[in-house]
């Protein structure tokens, strides 16, 4: 099976160049990486053309684009010319890209079995370089909005999944960990969906996205397991004492030192070593019958490893970045800054949401201070979010030390959906708890008018009806 997603992770782990077409019935869309990066898209499909696109993001209005007297080209001198008309900035401009690759992208998982295929070419001029996008996370978004098809069961059946790494586990969903954690490498796919009392045909596309992301390894039911101790004991080699000499060594080496590369070592090299000691100290390698102990001294190296690598794979691409000369820009732009800011575009946003729904199960569980901890994170990523700044509001209102800084985040909240009536509320419940009555109720009266019928601004107005005074001073200081 040669399915779209697996070729995407292909391209990623291996750090591919190249073109990859995907052609359905009605489209054909073209794909450029460079080692392993997703870079832009050439399509004519409808809606994905580059002024369609920049119409859709209210950078280009329909009476400029009727003026431009253009028929939605995809070439980037579009680009070029609307920048020196001055329709669009280079952050419009970069914008569009960005969602027309990813827009094709997507588009292109929707028929399940259409081509794809991938040839690989010399590396891109630097000129050349558009966009950049996160291929896990398109392979991620593309699998949850492909509808079901049969093929994925028929791949999957008849198989143990056994856990492989924890690379891109954040960018799982709440029911998709729960699935992942009862995977143990002895259930089959279809003992482990009578387990986990999911709908099957979600199971089957949760199964398939593990695989998809390499977040777990397939093998027949009727092998033995990989690995089994009498097998590697065969070699004369102990790979049980060989994990407690890595994890005594944990706390007095470097990462450099762990993956056993030098200071100066590449993405690639450093790649290479990780899957070797990978391969070598994953969990599934030792069998079923080690000890818990064993097992998690296990768990602790290789978790380590995969720390490293990805601490060094990042470290090693900003440093080429550095080094790579005035050469590497796109319309003035330094080329590794703007693959920095797609990153940041591409992820942060989804790095926030996953952020921000941890919080809220730890807020449900009364867990006052780690929810703060959590949405304050999802803010640094997404500062213009309104219901993260209303969601740390909350927390912070719940810890004394933090009531200081949920009036900010109230009005951060507001500031950033006014027509929310939200925030008002929780202003007004922070000023009353403080015996600001008089302010209390200004913010109560507002959220009335946004909304009239709301329960708690009804029965706080009621309250406050009743209550002459207001306690000299509070916590933030206001005059009454």
């Amino acid at each position: 099976m040669e399915h779209l997603a697996f070729i995407l992770k292909d391209i990623f782990l291996n750090q591919r160049t190249g073109k990859l077409t995907v052609r359905t019935a009605e489209d054909q869309r073209i794909f450029f990486a460079q080692d392993g990066v997703l870079l832009y898209a050439k399509t004519d499909a409808p809606g994905e053309e580059l002024l369609d696109i920049l119409i859709k993001l209210g950078h280009v209005t329909l009476e400029q684009a009727d003026q431009l007297g253009l028929q939605m080209p995809t070439s980037r001198s579009l680009g070029e010319e609307l920048l020196e008309r001055g329709l669009i900035d280079r952050d419009a401009f970069f914008d569009a890209l960005m969602a027309q690759a990813r827009e094709a992208m997507l588009n292109s998982f929707a028929a399940f079995g259409a081509e794809a295929v991938f040839l690989e070419m010399p590396p891109l001029q630097a000129a050349g370089l558009e966009s950049t996008l996160s291929l896990p996370l398109l392979i991620a978004d593309g699998l949850r909005l492909t509808a079901f098809h049969p093929q994925q069961q028929f791949f999957l059946e008849g198989k143990i999944p056994t856990l492989r790494g924890e690379m891109f586990v954040d960018y799982l969903r709440a029911e998709e960990k729960s699935l992942l954690a009862l995977i143990d490498g002895r259930l089959t796919a279809e003992a482990l969906l009578d387990a986990s009392g999911m709908e099957p045909e979600l199971f089957w596309k949760t199964l398939f996205l593990f695989f998809s992301l390499d977040l777990v390894d397939l093998r027949p039911a009727e092998s033995a397991s990989p690995a089994a101790p009498s097998e590697t004991a065969a070699s004369g080699e102990d790979p049980l004492a060989e994990v407690q000499i890595m994890k005594e060594a944990l706390g007095s080496v470097d990462m450099y030192h762990l993956l056993n590369v030098p200071s100066d070592a590449g993405v690639k090299d450093i790649k290479k070593a990780y899957f070797e000691l990978a391969r070598k100290f994953h969990p599934d390698s030792f069998g079923s019958d080690v000890t818990p102990e064993a097992r998690q001294s296990i768990f602790e190296v290789f978790n380590a490893l995969t720390r490293a690598f990805q601490t060094l794979t990042a470290r090693a691409q900003k440093k080429a970045g550095t080094t790579m000369g005035a050469a590497g820009t796109i319309l003035g732009l330094d080329i590794y800054s703007v693959i920095k800011q797609a990153e940041d575009r591409t992820e942060g946003k989804p790095k926030a949401a996953i952020l921000f729904r941890k919080g809220q199960v730890l807020y449900d569980d009364g867990k006052f201070g780690g929810a703060a901890s959590m949405f304050q994170e999802a803010v640094r990523l997404d500062a213009e979010c309104a219901e993260y700044h209303l969601w740390l509001a909350r927390a912070e209102s719940k810890v004394p030390t933090l009531i200081k800084m949920a009036e900010k985040d109230y009005q951060s909240a507001g500031r950033l959906d006014p027509g929310n009536p939200e925030p008002l509320v929780g202003l007004g419940l922070l000023y009353k708890k403080e015996g600001l009555l008089n302010l209390a109720a200004k913010q109560f009266e507002k959220a009335g008018r946004l909304d009239p019928s709301h329960p708690v601004v009804k029965r706080e107005l009621d309250a406050l009806k009743t209550s002459d005074k207001e306690k000299k001073k509070g916590l933030f200081g206001h005059k009454r």
